[in-house]
């Protein structure tokens, strides 16, 4: 979840449109500059994820006797890295949709962004505050079918695991980069060729001289 919040608003932040965005976008079609973008942040992730990653299954192959460790850790964590991104991606551009496209959000992006932020960390610290009635545990996160790619980390290993959690989360998780993939292209389409609004100091919306032209 953290690392979701993280790359969502790295994606409003810095990513909301490629570099070189006039060249990138009359050069090659939406899909590719999405589809890029995302190979792109996934690649950045996956560097700073592959230590750990390395480590896992060596020390995983090594203390169960299991080669398979050395093929499914990697695995797991590749799909978790490019569902995250996913995800990140598709929030992201949403956020800076609503900025450009919603008066109000673009008014007071501002406070709007330190309110999410708020509402995030303090919503998921209670939830895990185990004396709270509304506390969730994190065996929870079970029921959840990307959450089964846990069970992939297990294959080859003493460990219980299921067959069916393993590639159920394995499908899952394509779904989700498939369906995540075709909602981020949609809106950052949008996002990319719509006329963004232009608010002005006293808080009422101006026009483009384009759209002044044609009224």
């Amino acid at each position: 979840m953290f690392g979701v919040f993280m790359l969502a608003q790295r994606t409003t932040t810095a990513h909301s449109k490629p570099v070189a965005d006039t060249f990138v976008l009359t050069t090659v079609s939406p899909r590719t500059a999405v589809i890029g973008g995302i190979v792109a942040e996934s690649l950045r992730a996956l560097t700073y994820a592959l230590p750990v990653g390395l480590l896992l299954a060596i020390s995983g192959t090594y203390a169960f006797s299991s080669p398979l460790t050395l093929l499914a850790v990697p695995l797991a964590g590749s799909l978790y890295v490019a569902s995250a991104v996913m995800a990140g991606r598709v929030f992201g551009y949403i956020a800076a949709w609503l900025v450009a496209t919603v008066p109000f959000v673009a008014r007071h992006k501002g406070v709007l962004g330190g309110t999410v932020v708020m509402l995030f960390f303090g919503g998921y610290f209670i939830f895990q505050v185990p004396q709270l009635p509304i506390s969730v545990s994190p065996a929870t996160l079970g029921v959840i079918p990307i959450g089964w790619l846990a069970d992939l980390l297990a294959v080859g290993t003493p460990i219980g695991w299921s067959s069916t959690h393993a590639i159920g989360g394995v499908a899952a998780v394509g779904v989700a980069i498939v369906g995540g993939g075709w909602l981020a292209e949609r809106i950052a389409t949008s996002l990319w060729f719509s006329e963004p609004v232009n608010v002005s100091d006293t808080g009422e919306n101006t026009v483009s001289a384009h759209t002044r032209g044609d009224q």
